[in-house]
């Protein structure tokens, strides 16, 4: 018996939140959304979460300061970063902490894909 896997979508755009919920429930993950880097931190710390997939660019907390205080309270975390404002300096930071990248706009079975390889 498989157990259902549970991804963290944290994203200030409903569109996205919804179309990664959808997409990723089709695939048979749980998916629980956060609108903000606050919250999705909170989200995080307060149940069992498999993977996270997270914007860089929010109100708040941005993606990397996402990034930094998961791996504070599980260094082992599976963190996606999806970034439209991406550079070398920025993915070599997402790379260093321990995070993948996937470059907005993506396909979704290339997010899929590198979801799966992560997880």
């Amino acid at each position: 018996m498989s157990v259902t896997k549970k991804i963290l979508v944290i994203d200030d755009e409903q569109g996205i939140r919804d179309m990664l919920s959808f997409a990723l429930q089709g695939e048979g993950y749980s998916v629980i959304t956060a609108a903000d880097g606050i919250e999705g931190i909170m989200k995080y710390t307060g149940e069992k979460i498999d993977a996270v997939i997270s914007d860089i660019k929010m109100p708040g907390l941005d993606g990397l300061a996402v990034l930094e205080e998961i791996k504070k309270v599980e260094p082992g975390a599976k963190v996606i970063i999806a970034t439209g404002y991406g550079s070398i300096e920025t993915e070599s930071r997402i790379l260093e902490k321990g995070a993948r990248y996937i470059n907005k706009p993506f396909e979704i079975n290339v997010l899929l894909e590198t979801l799966t390889k992560l997880l």
